[in-house]
């Protein structure tokens, strides 16, 4: 089974949204325009204009709206060539932490030795996994890979506000996060960072700067799902 993303312009969107209506199907996705199951395929429609193609000959069905997203110039921020063969830690973070719940930031490593034990176990992008099959892979990725995570509870990031705004409070947590798990698996290092990004680059590295510690030096920032589909 493949994967193939296209964007496309709003009138193309509601083309598409027409072209598809008969396969539409009840889903919860989120900022998803609509969710399709066609034959062996399955088409997810963003409200940001990008649609996502899985199944079989996914890229024919992709073919019909526009050029494959992987044919186009890389952009800036663009996965190096081979980045899912290579030894990477990685670190996102969810919540908000300042009433409801917590901020918690999380980095994990999985070194190319461990890329095919994860992917037995069925381990792939979590926009393609519903919330059973995380819940289950988790505890199992857990005893496989290092990790290392913060939670900031709502008393303490409230406590920290003042000082910290919310994006300063990231980038810190982030920074941390990551300072803590190079130590973990040292004396191994990976070969390369990546971190969802929720700010400009400029801006994280300005942060960055009037930290104690900075356990980065080169890092990839990866525009987060939630704005790039």
């Amino acid at each position: 089974m493949g994967t193939t993303v296209v964007q496309l312009t709003p009138q193309k969107l509601e083309e598409a949204k027409k072209y598809y209506a008969p396969y539409i199907t009840p889903r919860k996705i989120p900022y998803a325009s609509f969710f399709a199951k066609k034959d062996h395929l399955t088409i997810t429609a963003y409200n940001s204009g990008k649609i996502m193609f899985q199944g079989d000959n996914e890229d024919q069905e992709a073919a019909l709206w526009q050029i494959k997203e992987s044919n186009k110039p890389k952009k800036a921020g663009s996965l190096p060539e081979n980045f899912a063969q290579k030894s990477i830690i990685g670190s996102d973070e969810v919540g908000n932490g300042s009433y409801f719940g917590p901020l918690v930031v999380c980095a994990a490593y999985a070194s190319k030795n461990q890329l095919p034990t994860l992917k037995k176990l069925g381990v792939k992008d979590s926009k393609m996994l519903n919330d059973k099959q995380i819940l289950d892979l988790a505890p199992k990725i857990k005893e496989l890979v290092f990790y290392q995570e913060l939670v900031v509870m709502p008393q303490k990031y409230n406590q920290i506000q003042p000082d910290y705004n919310a994006v300063h409070m990231k980038v810190a947590l982030h920074n941390q996060c990551l300072h803590l798990l190079l130590e973990k698996i040292s004396p191994q290092q990976p070969e390369a960072i990546l971190i969802d990004q929720f700010v400009q680059e400029s801006t994280y590295r300005k942060y960055l700067k009037k930290e104690k510690i900075q356990s980065l030096r080169t890092f990839i920032l990866l525009l987060r799902a939630s704005n790039t589909i």
